[in-house]
């Protein structure tokens, strides 16, 4: 069991700094004058006047904490503890994507990265709107978390609680500060290019070795291009078969570059010890079968001993991602059409609704509908491109990836360049006929790593910008979209992944019966529903994401009764 290595008590504040799995992956400094101190979690990166913690805890003394904020970027939570005003402080990355969550409690509140132990503070049950929009998508979205009166602390948000309890939040950073269309495709390009440079610099100044996602995609090859055109070591992985399209191109660019490669494969088999392991670091807020295999994959490089993780998330909003649901009308200033994004994106897969209890039914395309409204309010009157980049990265990005990045996070730092503001602003601020079909990113490319812009993509053709020279090698783009148009044309299902045997694995954790399950017991789940889903032998995607919430609920409930017996 983890003990506190660093523990501060105040008579109005308790701060216990739990030991994570790697060095770096949390920091806690104090200053020996005021007594005030700084927790950083997560991974992050500061300018050459903040690279420390202590020079960070100096500048919290010193400036405002929303520039404090803004001078910092990655992955992160900032707790400092402020002994002259007597308030405590979480500030949290612009993404929210470093998860850390708040209870109301006597006296107080309460904040730590885990729900699980603040479900533990009281009297706790599961938010039936969490539960069904995890069964619907596997994504809890807007400041909720499985339990009812737990709540995630939303992006860019610094949350001071006073001596006597009392606690105020506020933004201190929007996407409103966007126009969406100050910088056309050359100057969108130059300052995204000099951004990435300098992102890959200061990551390599906090984290020497770096190992980098290189997949067949372009998210990957725009994070990389960075590190290429900055001069900075970096060595490449990617997982899959050894003759899949990423594992070729992913080798091939490793090659031309001449940096060390690493191919990792995901287990078939996830054992009971592995989603025991998935549930300790994602608390069950993501699907357990699909976290257990990131794990996995993330323990063995970190066993290389490398620094840190980078990966090519957020850089989609560099291609326009999900414009198509906006074409013909791209870069005009209306209301997003929320239905149209909620049913074509957010609540796009069909789910078994009737395995939930009758009275926790609701529709979920109605209810994503008001999700994403609430999420764009703020951008009423911008470009409707903007909105959809808003709605990607507020949601999307915030609650889905954001919960697999923080999971990561407990195993080593794990983060992407493109959610640091430096390199997101110049993207967003591109306008939209500049983004449209990836061209900013083969610009991008082109300009700062031609090698990787002439390099193939997992379809065959090369990631530079379409010319009357090099027209031939893009051939392939038309059977990709043929394909495309096939796979959107087909309905959209949840798979089925016959691995390994559901059987098995439900025996070994003593979920035979529908009376075993506590998701039922306890009246969110159709008793007669989940004695159907587990009837067969494959574990289907419906049978995970119930496999992970009943994992999470059984484990505060064993807690909650060994804590129990402690007291007695």
């Amino acid at each position: 069991m983890v003990k506190p290595h660093d523990v501060v008590r105040t008579p109005w504040c308790e701060v216990a700094v739990v030991a994570d799995e790697t060095a770096g992956a949390q920091e806690f400094v104090r200053d020996t004058d005021s007594g005030a101190f700084l927790v950083m979690l997560g991974a992050w990166v500061g300018s050459p006047e903040a690279a420390t913690p202590e020079a960070i805890l100096k500048r919290c003394l010193t400036q405002p904490l929303d520039w404090v904020a803004q001078s910092l970027e990655g992955a992160f939570v900032l707790v400092f503890g402020d002994t002259r005003a007597k308030t405590l402080n979480v500030v949290t990355d612009i993404g929210g994507s470093c998860h850390v969550y708040a209870r109301n409690i006597e006296g107080g509140v309460a904040v730590c990265t885990s729900t699980r132990a603040l479900a533990l503070l009281g009297v706790s049950e599961m938010d039936p709107v969490a539960v069904y929009e995890f069964w619907a998508s596997g994504i809890i979205y807007e400041d909720r978390s499985l339990w009812r009166d737990v709540a995630k602390i939303g992006p860019a948000r610094i949350l001071t609680i006073s001596a006597d309890g009392k606690s105020n939040e506020r933004r201190y950073w929007s996407f409103a500060e966007f126009s969406g269309k100050a910088f056309g495709l050359d100057e969108a390009s130059e300052r995204v290019g000099e951004a990435l440079k300098s992102a890959a610099r200061r990551i390599a100044a906090r984290y020497p070795k770096v190992l980098a996602d290189v997949t067949g995609g372009y998210d990957s090859r725009a994070t990389i291009s960075g590190f290429v055109a900055a001069g900075v070591n970096f060595a490449a992985t990617v997982s899959g078969p050894e003759d899949s399209a990423d594992v070729v191109v992913s080798r091939q660019i490793a090659t031309t570059l001449g940096v060390e490669h690493y191919r990792a494969e995901s287990p078939a088999i996830v054992s009971a010890r592995m989603l025991e392991d998935a549930l300790n670091l994602s608390d069950g807020e993501c699907e357990l079968f699909e976290y257990a295999r990131i794990a996995a994959i993330h323990r063995g490089h970190a066993a290389r001993g490398y620094s840190a993780s980078v990966n090519g998330s957020f850089g989609e909003l560099a291609r326009g991602y999900w414009w198509e649901l906006l074409f013909p009308r791209i870069g005009v200033c209306e209301p997003l059409d929320a239905q149209k994004l909620s049913q074509k994106r957010f609540a796009a897969v069909a789910f078994d609704t009737a395995a939930m209890a009758a009275n926790h039914r609701f529709d979920f395309r109605d209810h994503m509908r008001a999700v994403i409204e609430r999420s764009c309010a703020p951008l009423n009157g911008k470009l409707n491109t903007l909105q959809m980049d808003h709605a990607y990265f507020d949601l999307r990005m915030q609650r889905w990836q954001g919960r697999l990045g923080s999971s990561t996070g407990h195993i080593w730092p794990s983060f992407s360049p493109f959610m640091f503001l430096t390199v997101l602003a110049p993207v967003i601020e591109a306008r939209p006929l500049a983004r449209w079909r990836s061209l900013l990113v083969r610009h991008l490319l082109a300009h700062i790593a031609p090698k990787l812009a002439q390099l193939p993509l997992e379809h065959g053709y090369p990631a530079a910008p379409a010319t009357l020279a090099n027209l031939h090698r893009f051939a392939p783009v038309l059977g990709h979209y043929i394909g495309r148009v096939k796979e959107k044309l087909l309905p959209r299902t949840n798979p089925r992944t016959p691995l390994q045997s559901a059987a098995a694995l439900l025996e070994e954790l003593a979920l035979m019966k529908p009376g075993d399950w506590h998701m039922a017991n306890a009246g969110y789940f159709d008793p007669a529903a989940v004695a159907r889903l587990t009837s067969t032998d494959g574990l289907s995607l419906p049978i995970k994401r119930l496999i992970t919430l009943e994992l999470a609920a059984r484990s505060v409930a064993k807690a909650r009764s060994q804590l129990g017996a402690m007291a007695t």
